[in-house]
């Protein structure tokens, strides 16, 4: 048992005691002792994250996106994850996009068997990415709400905004708006025809 000095920070001191103890458990923490002198090194552990198989998908039809991507090719193997690149004004599809499996050789087989796939009029192009050319943010940015895509997000809310409940004040007031812009126009193309 570690005792500190100060009764007050015997606590704080456990604390960093065994935290220490836990960081040198896990090799995240060297101690080395050179002449009478403890010097202490942190060591990073490389993880090595688990080989997948991914597939490039070209010319991919309009409706055919994450959700029926994955369970289309459940049929193969059990896909990690889907992506379809995708606009990032409107948020409609690019027309590629990438599937990941737990095993590269399912990957591999979907591959084969996908290419020149014909899939609603659009012959299908699979391609099998071999993991050094996969990059690690092929997946990234997996947010596909309307907030990412500003037109879209900006024609949402202007849907609601004009479908929105109003009382009878305030559809009254937006009725006179709405006659004034009406009366304006009448006007300047009453100038205009005058004109000719």
């Amino acid at each position: 048992m570690s005792i500190a000095l100060n009764k007050q920070s015997q606590k704080l001191f456990s604390n960093a005691v065994t935290s220490i103890k836990k960081y040198i458990q896990e090799g995240k923490l060297r101690v080395e002792d050179k002449d009478d002198k403890v010097i202490t090194k942190t060591v990073k552990l490389k993880r090595k994250r688990p080989e997948r198989g991914v597939v490039y998908l070209g010319h991919i039809p309009h409706g055919f996106y994450e959700d029926e991507m994955k369970s289309f090719f459940n049929q193969f193997g059990t896909v990690t994850k889907a992506r379809v690149f995708r606009s990032e004004k409107t948020g409609r599809s690019k027309g590629y996009g990438f599937v990941q499996f737990r095993h590269p050789d399912v990957a591999k087989i979907v591959a084969e068997t996908m290419n020149n796939y014909l899939m609603c009029n659009r012959l299908l192009k699979a391609e099998y990415i071999p993991p050094e050319r996969q990059h690690y943010r092929m997946f990234s940015g997996l947010d596909f709400s309307e907030k990412c895509y500003p037109k879209l997000f900006r024609k949402i809310k202007t849907f609601k905004q004009k479908n929105k409940n109003r009382t009878d004040e305030k559809h009254a007031a937006f009725c006179r708006k709405q006659v004034k812009k009406i009366e304006k126009l009448k006007q300047i193309l009453l100038q205009n025809l005058e004109i000719k």
